[in-house]
């Protein structure tokens, strides 16, 4: 069992309620963020470490002694151009770093061709501030592939703040299976995030998979 865990994107809203849901699972977690006065959380197990995504020096020092990165960057907060620099910082730092396991949290459609989901997201990818998002996460999941990172991508829906979900989990499907599921909703529970992410993390068999995390029947 991994106890080691740096978070990139803490300073999200679902960043900080993972970190505290790992604090609370005994983990050692370093958190990495533009600006350590604006966090709040004290704990002995909390690290704080300053930096810019956009730096690969401050991304390199960060990863250094951590045995698992986890990425929940929102990309909505940069251009199109620093999604593709911070992507390949953060690969290269993880590389560079000999890290243990690489999770990264994106939204459902990427990395797919043929599903429901991917028709949706292609109508979305349409909206001009959508686009660079949608082509970085699949060229993420391509660059990963190319690399002998341990990574486990997972794809999810709406985040909300709650304690209790219908959510279901598909995984280590093939990919032909896996572009046939359809989707009734896109709402997803972040707590049952938390505890998803935390089983994917310590299951070696979600090796190079993705993951889809989604509510209802399917």
């Amino acid at each position: 069992m991994y106890k080691n865990i740096l978070i990139i994107g803490a300073e999200t809203n679902f960043g900080k309620q993972l970190t505290s849901y790992l604090l609370s699972q005994n983990y050692y977690v370093a958190v990495f963020v533009a600006n350590r006065n604006k966090w709040d959380e004290k704990n002995e197990n909390l690290e704080l470490i300053q930096g810019d995504v956009l730096d690969y020096y401050d991304l390199k020092y960060a990863v250094s002694g951590h045995q698992v990165v986890i990425s929940v960057l929102d990309y909505k907060n940069y251009k199109a151009g620093e999604i593709s620099i911070i992507l390949q910082n953060l690969l290269n730092a993880i590389s560079a770093n000999f890290v243990d396991k690489y999770i990264s949290v994106v939204p459902i459609g990427s990395g797919q061709t043929k599903s429901i989901t991917s028709l949706l997201f292609k109508v979305i990818s349409t909206l001009k501030f959508m686009r660079p998002m949608l082509n970085e996460y699949s060229i993420q999941e391509k660059q990963l592939n190319k690399t002998n990172i341990d990574y486990t991508i997972i794809q999810v829906g709406k985040i909300y703040n709650s304690t209790k979900t219908n959510l279901i989990i598909k995984t280590i499907l093939p990919s032909e299976l896996r572009n046939r599921i359809q989707f009734n909703s896109y709402k997803i529970s972040s707590s049952f995030l938390c505890y998803a992410l935390n089983a994917i993390m310590n299951n070696p068999g979600y090796k190079g998979k993705t993951v889809i995390v989604t509510p209802g029947n399917v």
